[in-house]
């Protein structure tokens, strides 16, 4: 092999042990040029922001000026006319039709104002003690105002002249506002001049900068100048350095803030002690320092010839070392140079020859696929993605199908919403999917679909057009799905919901559009069912977050314990309508649901039921999440959880408790049996049993329908009896054995419960037995 430089082959150029060597020797080189070349251009950036940043403070100090300038030759005019006699004369007199030859004068003293290099579009006069104002249309008294509010808001401001702000149907206007007399704490009368905030925000007054924006904020931090037009009227408040410029003490300087984006912003700014305005200057430095981009240029020119140089250096060092291990690769590979070159030399030779072994033996028992195979598994590939744009190209061209450059292409989703409410089983589903596949391949004719096949649990097909308007082939998209759900629902009664994706132009981006439209289905789970849903309609906004309803979940687990099915379906049916009312994406919804049952999974095992013990058909088995995620409704949701978690656990909560009840009645009366003679009470029976007396009150209760007292005295008068009448016990004896302190008090409650005495009950049984019978 010729390793001199000029015949260098690819395979050379490719090979792993070649280009480690290589690499080393360029990493340990290039790294100090790299290094220096960076702090060159670290250096010269700085300096070249430095120097922007002087003359930014420059250009803002003379707009400054200029401004002000300005403002403040106007602001003359404006006390040189009110010191004017006849200003001051007008403004003690009620004027009126008859006084139109001054008003008239003041109107020219009006018009010189308003010739002003400002360009003043209006100038008011108002006196509110005679109630009557002066412009450019002439005399007004209040009353033929529509509203006098923005003048009554002028005399609010403190101080007697200062400049405001204004916006009057989408146009901007500045306005000098000075109250009269100027050194009164009374005003009675106020002149406007108006000017528009054009004027201001030209190119004479506001110079340009590439490299940033100036903007001039006036005292209630409005943007009354900036280049930008659609932000004159903004507040900066909404910015980031506004917080910043706040802080700032001085009259002018510099502070260094973010942008609304986060970007690094240099901000210069000057305060005006004439009318409270701030101008600032604002700088990106990352635009700044693209003026370094020629130090950046020549030193990557150096770099890349340092890089050049050693690259030689390296290549012709490396050819001796490599040339054994190069010659042995060939020998074993051939003329065959296509592997993957990311592996070791020794590697391809070992995979080379068992290779040639695997070849040589499957080669015999390959079978050719038949061309509509290929076709379908090449479809099959498009759905998962695993087709390049190259390969789809070739693949086109030899199935003749559209051409790429002149193709529109729409894929469509067709999957059974639910079988439960129909006459099918779940067992059907692949049998059904096959029946709607053919439906589709009847109904939509071959040169409007580019394909149509079963692929799972769903069926896809690629409807296809040739330089239709994209509006046009999305309406005709739809209408062919709803002739698919309606012929479907009438043919095999199956409810169906179809997901639409984007349109798009080449074959290899099918993967991406059968991805749009399944998830466009799973919307189902906030829409409901037998819908056709377009993946752009079916989104949420952004923002959402999804929120557990953790009170509704909470008294849903109180309602299994206790067993309450009303309530149950109650609070089950809350918890759904809480999460219903969320806009979240399908994921979330299911999480939400998730979390539900592995709280009731939680319950189950806290009372000793666990769900483990459950299958979705209500045999034994094991509680399927993969079931839960295959209903796409929230009305089969709800029916899953109810049918076959929440009323089977229900149950066995209900055998269980009373199994439970039983016991502890059982155990009260044989206590009660065993015991009655002795100082038995409910407590000493709910201490001997380790539960509360009120909860075995009301167990015993509900087991025997009477309560516990009712019971133990019925018992020990039933052994009264007895010992009355067959032994020779006396009634104190058997008042006593009985636990009552004295006879007297035995009598009375046996005459109560039997009519009779004690006395009179044993005579009775006495006769009885010395009689007949």
């Amino acid at each position: 092999m010729n390793l001199s430089l000029g015949g260098m082959t690819l395979q050379l150029l490719f090979s792993r042990y070649f280009r480690m060597i290589v690499l080393y020797s360029l990493i340990l080189g290039a790294l100090p040029v790299v290094s220096l070349g960076l702090f060159s251009y670290y250096k010269a950036s700085t300096v070249v922001l430095d120097k922007v940043q002087s003359a930014n403070r420059h250009t803002l100090e003379q707009a400054h000026r200029r401004v002000e300038q300005e403002l403040m030759a106007l602001d003359n005019l404006a006390m040189q006319y009110l010191s004017t006699v006849l200003v001051k004369e007008a403004m003690t007199q009620s004027l009126g039709v008859n006084d139109f030859g001054k008003v008239r004068e003041m109107m020219s003293s009006h018009f010189g104002m308003r010739t002003h290099g400002l360009d003043v579009t209006k100038v008011e006069l108002v006196n509110f003690g005679k109630q009557w104002i002066i412009d450019s249309s002439g005399l007004h008294a209040f009353d033929e105002m529509e509203t006098l509010d923005k003048y009554m808001d002028f005399l609010k401001f403190d101080g007697n002249s200062f400049w405001l702000f204004e916006t009057t149907d989408n146009n901007h206007y500045i306005n000098l506002v000075k109250k009269f007399p100027l050194v009164s704490t009374v005003p009675t009368g106020l002149l406007v001049i108006q000017i528009p905030n054009y004027y201001i925000n030209n190119l004479e007054l506001l110079p340009a900068d590439k490299l940033g924006q100036m903007l001039i904020v006036d005292g209630q931090d409005n943007v009354i100048a900036n280049r930008d037009s659609t932000r004159i009227g903004a507040s900066l408040k909404q910015m980031p350095y506004w917080a910043d410029l706040k802080k700032q003490q001085a009259t002018d300087g510099f502070f260094q803030a973010t942008d609304e984006s986060g970007n690094a912003l240099h901000v210069l700014y000057r305060k005006s002690e004439y009318n409270g305005w701030t101008y600032l200057y604002l700088v990106s430095p990352k635009e700044v320092v693209k003026d370094a981009r020629s130090i950046g240029w020549l030193t990557f020119a150096i770099c890349f010839g340092i890089f050049g140089v050693m690259a030689a250096i390296a290549i012709f060092g490396s050819k001796r070392i490599y040339s054994p291990v190069r010659q042995l690769y060939n020998s074993a590979m051939g003329d065959d140079h296509s592997s993957d070159h990311r592996s070791s030399e020794f590697q391809h030779i070992a995979d080379r020859i068992e290779s040639l072994i695997v070849s040589n033996s499957e080669m015999n028992g390959k079978i050719k696929s038949q061309i509509d195979q290929l076709q379908h598994l090449f479809i099959f590939k498009l759905l998962q993605g695993t087709v390049n744009e190259a390969e789809a190209a070739e693949r086109t061209s030899q199935y003749q199908w559209i051409r790429d450059d002149r193709l529109r292409l729409c894929l469509i989703v067709v999957q059974p919403d639910s079988l439960d409410e129909t006459r099918y089983r779940r067992e059907d589903l692949d049998i059904l999917i096959f029946a709607v596949d053919n439906i589709v391949n009847e109904l939509i004719s071959p040169d409007r679909r580019l394909f149509a096949v079963p692929f799972g649990s769903v069926q896809a097909t690629a409807l296809s057009a040739i330089e239709e308007e994209e509006e046009a082939f999305r309406d005709n998209v739809y209408e062919w799905a709803e002739m698919i759900q309606t012929t479907i629902k009438r043919v095999l009664q199956l409810p169906v919901s179809i997901g639409i994706s984007r349109p798009y132009r080449k074959l290899f981006q099918t993967s991406q559009a059968y991805e749009e439209a399944t998830e466009a289905l799973k919307f189902r789970i906030r829409l409901g069912r037998e819908l056709i849903v377009n993946i752009d309609e079916a989104a949420p906004g952004a923002g959402s977050h999804p929120i557990y309803p953790i009170v509704s979940a909470s008294e849903l687990g109180d309602a299994i314990r206790t067993a309450n099915l009303k309530e149950a379906d109650h609070f089950l049916d809350r918890f759904i309508e809480e999460v219903r009312q969320q806009a979240l994406n399908p994921r979330e919804y299911q999480m939400l649901f998730v979390r539900l049952l592995m709280d009731i999974v939680k319950l189950a095992e806290g009372v000793g039921e666990p769900l483990e013990v459950m299958r979705d058909d209500g045999r034994e088995g094991a509680v399927s999440f993969n079931r839960l995620f295959e209903l796409y409704s929230m009305e089969e949701i709800k029916r899953w959880l109810w049918e076959i978690v929440i009323l089977s656990l229900i149950q066995r909560i209900e055998g269980q408790r009373e199994a439970h009840y039983s016991q502890i009645s059982d155990t009260m009366v044989e206590m009660i049996h065993q015991s009655y003679d002795t100082d038995l009470t409910l407590e000493v029976c709910a201490d001997e049993l380790n539960y509360h007396p009120n909860y075995i009150k009301r167990v015993f209760s509900k087991e025997t329908g009477t309560n516990f007292s009712e019971y133990l005295l019925s018992y020990r008068m039933k052994m009264a009896k007895l010992w009355l009448a067959e032994s020779e016990m006396t009634i104190a004896e058997i008042a006593d054995k009985l636990r009552y302190r004295n006879s007297q008090n035995f009598i009375r409650q046996f005459r109560k419960m039997e009519g009779i005495t004690p006395g009179q009950f044993r005579k009775a049984a006495e006769s009885i037995h010395q009689g007949p019978t």
